[in-house]
């Protein structure tokens, strides 16, 4: 990040949360595609934004998530049209504790920014993911997206989905199961079109 757009006066690092800073998002985004050359297929905007560690003092403010999204989404297209903007990035964190993607939809309100709804949606009980609310979770963020203007079939992707070794006392076996037949259950489901497994 650009310590002139992202550092406040207080030295606290974060997003940038200005104009200057948005049009130094796109700008830089429009350059990095160009030097890309295609070889970029997805570029994926914020993650687990709701989180103050991760975005320190505006991880609240829906209006400048949706700020950022729009800013990268016009630079990549600029730099590159062909590459996919991949958005949210939130876990069930930020739909059901702090009820921040409900937000981010209401604030884009059907504004095109992104290709791809990215979520990451750990089951909540740690069993399998059929099992343990995580096709809920991906249907409850559907229909926030059609609630708010959002076409609801809008292709997604998991770019965080897996199992603690701790939580599955070290069971390799089990963990390799639960890996395969999440990403099998949902490809086969066509609930997500691209899977990456994150092991904890």
């Amino acid at each position: 990040s650009n310590p002139i757009y992202t550092t406040l006066e207080n030295g606290t690092v974060t997003v940038a949360a200005t104009e200057e800073g948005y049009a130094a998002i796109t700008k830089y985004m429009t350059e990095l595609m160009k030097l890309a050359k295609g070889r970029v297929k997805y570029v994926e905007v914020t993650n687990e934004f709701h989180s103050s560690s991760m975005v320190p003092v505006f991880n609240t403010r829906a209006d400048v998530h949706a700020n950022l999204l729009k800013a990268a989404y016009k630079g990549v297209k600029t730099g590159d049209p062909n590459v996919k903007i991949v958005a949210i990035d939130e876990d069930r964190w930020g739909m059901y504790q702090t009820g921040m993607i409900p937000k981010y939809f209401e604030e884009i309100n059907g504004e095109k920014c992104f290709d791809y709804v990215s979520l990451h949606p750990y089951p909540s009980d740690y069993g399998s993911f059929e099992s343990s609310g995580a096709i809920e979770f991906v249907n409850d963020v559907r229909a926030s997206m059609e609630e708010h203007n959002q076409d609801p079939k809008t292709p997604m992707m998991f770019t965080e989905l897996g199992w603690a070794d701790s939580v599955l006392s070290w069971d390799d076996e089990k963990k390799a199961a639960y890996t395969v037949r999440s990403q099998a259950y949902a490809q086969a489901e066509g609930i997500a079109e691209l899977i990456h497994n994150y092991n904890l």
